[in-house]
C-alpha cells in the first residue's frame, strides 16, 4: 500500500501517511501535524541553536553534494528533510518504516553561498497541494524537493523566506528596527527575534 498524496510506501493497517501525513480512507483529504512535528525534532538535533529561516519535507531527487547513491543507500525512493539557517543549508534524508521516520545521512552546506534555492507550486491531478524546491548547487548539479499536503505550504515559506545571494556592490544586510541586529535584506522576519520585516538600511 502507497501513500496517495507522496507514494511513501505505507502498511495496510495505517492510520495516517508517516512521511507527508495523509490520513487514508475518506474521501475528505484530512491530514496529521505528527510528521511536521517529527520533522521539526529531527532537524533541531542537528541544527542547535540557529535560528531556521524554513524548514520543509519531501521527495528527493537528483544530487546532493555529499549525498551520493541515496536510492542505493535507502533501497529505493528518497525522503528527506530539508531546513535553512541564515547562513546554512541541511538536507536530511530518511529511512521510512511503519513507525514513523528516521535520518539515515544528513549534508550540511554553507548558504547561500554553495546553493541557489527556488519554489514553484505544482499543478496536480492527484492528491493535495505540491510544490517543488529546487536546489542550485552550479556546477555540482542540481536537486528538487517534492512537497505535498501541509508540507508544501511550509516549502512555499521555506522559498520565500531564503536569503539570496549578493549581487556584487549591492549591500548584503539591514538593521532589524525591533532589536537591531544585522538582517539579510531579502528575509521576511528577523531570525534573531522573529519580529516582522521592518529593516533600516
Amino acid at each position: 500500500m502507497n501513500c496517495r498524496a507522496c507514494d511513501a510506501s505505507l502498511p495496510s493497517d495505517a492510520e495516517a501517511c508517516t512521511v507527508c501525513g495523509l490520513m487514508p480512507g475518506g474521501p475528505a483529504l484530512e491530514w496529521t501535524r505528527a510528521p511536521e512535528a517529527e520533522a521539526f525534532d529531527q532537524l533541531r538535533e542537528i541544527t542547535g541553536d540557529e535560528p531556521l529561516l524554513g524548514f520543509a519535507r519531501g521527495r528527493l531527487v537528483g544530487d546532493v553534494p555529499g549525498m551520493p547513491s541515496l536510492s542505493t543507500l535507502l533501497g529505493g525512493s528518497v525522503y528527506a528533510n530539508l531546513a535553512i539557517s541564515p547562513t546554512h543549508l541541511w538536507v536530511q534524508a530518511l529511512r521510512v518504516s511503519r513507525n514513523g521516520t528516521a535520518p539515515a545521512r544528513t549534508v550540511v552546506l554553507e548558504y547561500p553561498a554553495a546553493v541557489r534555492i527556488s519554489a514553484e507550486e505544482s499543478d496536480h491531478l492527484g492528491v493535495g497541494s505540491v510544490a517543488r524546491i529546487t536546489m542550485d548547487f552550479g556546477a555540482r548539479g542540481t536537486a528538487r524537493l517534492r512537497s505535498v499536503g501541509r508540507f508544501a505550504r511550509l516549502a512555499m515559506r521555506l522559498a520565500e523566506c531564503a536569503p539570496r545571494a549578493a549581487v556584487e556592490g549591492e549591500p548584503t544586510g539591514a538593521a532589524c528596527s525591533a532589536c537591531g541586529r544585522d538582517v539579510e535584506r531579502s528575509a521576511r522576519f528577523c531570525p534573531f527575534c522573529g519580529a516582522a520585516r521592518g529593516l533600516e538600511v
